[in-house]
């Protein structure tokens, strides 16, 4: 079994920092004319089979949570 995790703001900050997708703007400096689609990040994400695992998914958030925590000491 996890044990749970006692939440405060600073750790909540530290998961969601560690689950954010980066973001990148490309400057529109083609010599073409071609029309490109800007497609953000999240569109490409599909789950696979075998990640609806319950126990696995629990690990990590598990896992992130100790990530936090480690870089809220650090901060």
């Amino acid at each position: 079994m996890i044990p749970f995790l006692s939440w405060n703001s600073s750790l909540a900050s530290a998961v969601s920092d560690l689950t954010k997708s980066a973001e990148l703007t490309i400057m529109d400096d083609s010599k073409d004319d071609y029309q490109y689609e800007e497609i953000p990040a999240d569109d490409e994400f599909s789950l696979q089979e075998d990640d609806e695992d319950l126990p696995k998914a629990l690990q990590t958030i598990q896992e992130q949570a100790e990530d936090a925590q480690i870089l809220v000491r650090t901060s």
